[in-house]
């Protein structure tokens, strides 16, 4: 939600109907995770999502010990990466325990009005055998 002075924003609540949806139950992870991702790919976005279901209704959703105390808090994240890809390539070398080769991520981007089209890169060079 937009806090006191903030002049832009949107704020939405969303309550799934059983009439319509064929589950109203929904997992905070999955939740949680595609909207770090989409906070990756927005650049300056932020995203905040918070869980207000009560403790009996999230399960084993709810983090930690929380989960054990009446009248808990609810679980919020909030996701901003202002250098967009080239974070999530930070976050996955540190993530996945790769070593860098370089510090430095390789990052450009680039931009046509006239076709309306844009592309963003970053890359780093590790010791993994793999792509990240």
């Amino acid at each position: 939600p937009m806090t006191e002075g903030e002049s832009t924003g949107t704020s939405v609540t969303f309550w799934a109907d059983p009439k319509i949806f064929e589950t109203t139950v929904y997992d905070f992870e999955t939740l949680r995770s595609r909207f770090q991702q989409m906070a990756f790919l927005n650049k300056g976005l932020k995203i905040s999502l918070t869980d207000e279901r009560e403790n009996d209704q999230a399960g084993d959703e709810v983090a930690g010990d929380a989960a054990d105390e009446p009248g808990a808090k609810h679980q919020t994240v909030t996701y901003q990466y202002l250098n967009g890809i080239k974070d999530y390539v930070d976050y996955l070398v540190k993530v996945r325990k790769a070593t860098p080769v370089e510090e430095d991520v390789i990052s450009f981007e680039a931009e046509d009005l006239k076709l309306g089209i844009s592309a963003e890169l970053a890359m780093q060079w590790t010791t993994a055998y793999s792509e990240a």
